[in-house]
């Protein structure tokens, strides 16, 4: 699982929201909020203690109980982390009970959006997401020139503007040639709404993760 958050910049303190299911698969609730914070290879790493001195406390914030967490200074500083730049990935590793923290890479473009659906007087429904005007220019799809070709591989959905891998990777995955609807300020695309329940994505908050591939323009769909 990914996320991506911001880290709160406050005299001293350095800050950050997490998600209270992330850590409740490590282990932590509010009645056992002691963690345990480490920094190796480039990364914070956030684990429940067992014991220790050194431990830290999650603090559960208003009245939705947000868990927020303080991080090291040090750890902030070598993470390479500045008040202009402060966004950082999350990866939940639930095989280790883990939570890591990367640095968010200015190579890669990543956004989280919500699929948003709307249901016809039929009673039928229709997943859509949004996406960047911006990103839709370097793939060169315009409102004259709209045709994308999206594919499900697994529980991705890759968006491209040309038909992706040789025709037995193709087979591999599911394809349709879609439309997108351009609005003035943003764009939106339909997408089949059997992709979107086999791959669980209208569970819980319907937040995805949308990467922007530019060397290989494609827009890659994912499950947070």
């Amino acid at each position: 699982m990914k996320d991506i958050k911001t880290i709160t910049f406050k005299k001293k303190i350095r800050a950050m929201k997490l998600k209270k299911e992330w850590l409740e698969i490590l282990g932590v609730t509010e009645e056992e909020r002691e963690i345990v914070v480490e920094f190796k290879n480039k990364k914070i790493i956030i684990k429940k203690a067992h014991g220790g001195l050194k431990n830290r406390k999650v603090g559960y914030v208003g009245k939705n109980k947000t868990p927020s967490i303080s991080l090291p200074l040090k750890m902030v500083e070598d993470l390479g982390i500045t008040e202009e730049n402060r966004e950082v990935m999350l990866y939940l590793k639930e095989d280790k009970k883990v939570i890591e923290i990367e640095k968010k890479s200015t190579l890669k473009k990543e956004k989280i959006v919500k699929i948003t659906k709307s249901i016809a007087g039929s009673g039928s429904i229709t997943p859509k997401i949004s996406i960047p005007l911006s990103w839709l220019e370097i793939l060169g799809v315009t409102e004259a020139n709209r045709k994308v070709f999206v594919s499900k591989n697994k529980n991705e959905i890759q968006v491209s503007k040309n038909k992706d891998g040789s025709p037995t990777e193709r087979e591999l995955k599911t394809e349709r040639e879609l439309n997108i609807k351009f609005n003035k300020s943003n764009s939106s695309l339909a997408l089949p709404i059997t992709w979107i329940r086999e791959g669980n994505f209208l569970d819980n908050n319907r937040e995805v993760l949308i990467t922007l591939e530019e060397k290989e323009y494609k827009i890659l769909i994912n499950k947070l």
